[in-house]
Order: structure tokens, then sequence, then C-alpha cells
């Protein structure tokens, strides 16, 4: 049994415009149960023939998996923003079963935006 008790948003993206820029839908309150919300830095190579300085960079990684009731709105690619403020991109839905095989919920792998 999972317990779904920290309020967030799944804003519906509907396109992109001239521009480029993702247009924002429909946004839905619902509630989540989080699993992991981890963001760390790694530092990466800026190119593969960097050169005897093995010059490099580091970037911002994150690993979030959020558990939603089967009644959830979000579809890969829409966003969920966080009643804390931080908003995640939909990468993976997954549904979930109990013990005896009935359906129980989803389990949404997000990326920070």
């Amino acid at each position: 049994m999972v317990i779904f008790g920290v309020k967030c948003k799944v804003v519906k993206m509907s396109g992109r415009d001239v521009y480029g820029q993702e247009i924002r839908g429909s946004v839905t309150n619902e509630k989540c149960a989080v699993v992991k919300l981890k963001q760390t830095s790694q530092h990466t190579t800026v190119r593969v023939d960097s050169g005897a300085t093995r010059a490099g960079a580091d970037e911002l990684a994150s690993s979030v998996v959020l558990l939603m009731p089967l009644s959830t709105k979000a579809l890969v690619d829409d966003m969920i923003e966080m009643a804390t403020g931080e908003k995640l991109r939909v990468i993976s839905k997954r549904l979930r079963y109990t013990v005896l095989g009935k359906l129980d919920h989803y389990e949404i792998g997000c990326e920070t935006d």
C-alpha cells in the first residue's frame, strides 16, 4: 500500500512554438510519493580529444523516482512541479502491481528540468 502525501502539479506539454519553446497546457493538482530525489554534480570531459590537460566540466545529474496513483494524468515528456519548487520532466512511466497481481500505482522516472 502506498500513501500519496506529497502535493504536486502535472503540467501537460502541448507542443512547441515557432521559437522552439515548449507550450504549457493544462495543469492538474495531484499527490505523489517520493522514492528518490537525488541531485549530484558529476565530472565530465569536454571533448574526446581534450589533450594532455584532460580538460573537463561539471554537470548536474539527477535521479528522481516518484510513485503516483492510477488516476494520474502524467505522461512521458510532461512536467511535474513539486510543492517544494522542483520542476521535473517525466522520462518513464511504469505500471506496478501488488503481490496479489492487482494494478496498484505508477512508478514515474524523472529528470530535473
